[in-house]
């Protein structure tokens, strides 16, 4: 198992809500299992667990996260390349749907 601790910067798009774009994050692999926590964009902690499928240097991530407002446990969805990902949003009090792009620093492996 490799556990390592990020920095991650998002912009979000399509939303009307103004968010946090700064998400420090600690992450463990198991690969293809993946857990975590994360500051997500409503200043919440998340926890999550993922299955991820990778084909090259791009990584699927499909599971459940928790910490968001709108229900205690939501679908995870995230598309990364490298050190980029993209992951779909959706406000539920003005039915916005949005992406979250981001870039994600490490700074710790263990």
């Amino acid at each position: 198992m490799t556990c390592i601790a990020s920095l991650a910067l998002s912009v979000h798009l399509g939303l009307n809500h103004a968010y946090n774009n700064i998400h420090p994050h600690i992450r463990c692999e198991h690969l293809p299992q993946v857990t975590g926590l994360f500051y997500n964009s409503e200043r919440n902690l998340s926890a999550y667990i993922a299955h991820t499928i990778t084909i090259a240097n791009t990584q699927l991530e499909l599971g459940l996260v928790t910490g968001y407002t709108s229900y205690p446990i939501v679908p995870l969805i995230r598309l990364t390349y490298k050190d980029f990902y993209i992951t779909p949003a959706l406000e539920t009090d003005t039915h916005s749907i949005g992406v979250v792009v981001g870039i994600e620093f490490k700074i710790a492996t263990k």
